[in-house]
């Protein structure tokens, strides 16, 4: 059985570094939509769709439902699918997959082999990359950079504002500095920090298992904040 087309291309070209991109116009309604470089980066099964002055090129993918517009970008080998979108001037690219619910958006950056996923957030000027990943319903943005293999999910909020990170973890908001690691209204060196955490979690009723889970959050934080020049 042929499939039928929801979208062809319309006269409309231009030349985005050295690649042609072709503007869609969809076909049941006449909506002009987005630029892409060719049928491959755009399904023409589903409710996915490229709007705006987004641009969809190289081999990257968007199939699904899927939603890229407002002046994103999404090139190389990168997939997007699901119900995710992908909007603001926002690039993802590389090998990552940004799918089911999630979001990257304002400024972001998802590239490497990044994966964002679950009801996960990326935004602001925040960047994942490496082979991180992000997923629950996680939040990471503010100038937040989250890479190699470090993994940010269940509901910890990251924002990363100078030197400072802050972690909205459970119940908890715990603030990293280069120096020191505090939450609420106590204050630990990061040296001690390290040597009595399980006393700490133990203390605020956490269990073996969310201590572990709390040594991780932390762990990860201190990460981004090093990184601070």
């Amino acid at each position: 059985m042929k499939q039928t087309k929801k979208y062809e291309f319309t006269n409309e070209t231009k030349i985005i570094c050295g690649v042609t991109l072709k503007r869609i116009k969809r076909l049941f309604d006449g909506k002009v939509g987005g630029w892409i470089e060719k049928e491959e980066n755009l399904s023409q099964e589903g409710t996915c769709w490229v709007d705006g002055s987004a641009r969809v090129y190289g081999s990257a993918r968007v199939f699904g439902s899927a939603q890229v517009y407002g002046s994103a970008w999404v090139y190389g080998s990168a997939q997007v699918h699901g119900l995710a979108h992908v909007h603001g001037t926002a690039e993802v690219y590389g090998l990552t997959h940004v799918c089911d619910s999630a979001e990257v958006y304002g400024s972001a950056h998802v590239h490497g082999s990044a994966e964002v996923y679950g009801s996960a957030q990326v935004f602001e000027l925040a960047s994942v990359h490496g082979s991180a990943r992000v997923h629950g319903s996680a939040q990471v943005h503010g100038s937040t950079h989250v890479n190699g293999s470090a993994e940010v999910f269940g509901s910890a909020v990251l924002v990363r504002k100078e030197c400072l990170l802050s972690v909205t973890w459970k119940s908890y908001t715990i603030t990293i500095t280069p120096q020191n690691i505090s939450i609420g209204c106590k204050l630990w060196t990061r040296g001690t920090f390290n040597k009595t955490y399980k006393e700490v979690g133990k203390a605020k009723g956490m269990s073996d298992e969310l201590i572990t889970e709390f040594k991780s959050i932390v762990k990860l934080g201190t990460k981004i904040v090093k990184r601070v020049k």
